[in-house]
């Protein structure tokens, strides 16, 4: 008995290739130890630089220099996620951006220092001038809370 396989030589390459690549994933996944290779990072692992100051993410949150962000939408009506009392600001020294971000495009969005809902409004303390300034119906507000 005579056994006989005429096989093309770039489909022979092909063939070695592939059970070759497939050897290799196999030996890695055997190989791979979840407790030495965790595929999330830990907060000391990631680094920030504020200010040309380099800290790791876990310093930064112990330090409470950034404490999160909120998207509001609908900024014509009282938000959920933002914790506002009906007439008191939210923020003035806790915030270090309160956005009033306005649906038209062409109009730039509004950096704020505190975000407070009066009136059946959100209204935001306006950086430059210091004065309360609603916002636009429609609008979203972008709350950071970036620390004290």
């Amino acid at each position: 008995m005579k056994f006989e396989v005429n096989v093309d030589k770039r489909v022979g390459i092909g063939i070695i290739a592939s059970v070759l690549v497939l050897t290799g994933a196999v030996f890695v996944f055997a190989l791979w130890d979840p407790a030495q290779h965790t595929v999330w990072h830990d907060a000391n692992d990631v680094k920030i630089t504020i200010d040309g100051t380099d800290y790791s993410l876990q310093e930064v949150l112990d330090s409470g220099e950034i404490y999160g962000s909120w998207f509001c939408t609908n900024a014509d009506t009282k938000q959920p996620c933002i914790d506002a009392k009906f007439s008191e600001g939210l923020g003035q020294n806790g915030y270090r951006a309160v956005n009033c971000v306005n649906p038209n495009p062409t109009q730039d969005r509004v950096i704020g220092r505190a975000i407070r809902y009066k009136n059946l409004k959100w209204q935001f303390l306006t950086s430059d001038v210091s004065r309360w300034d609603d916002c636009v119906d429609g609008s979203a507000l972008v709350v950071r809370a970036i620390g004290p």
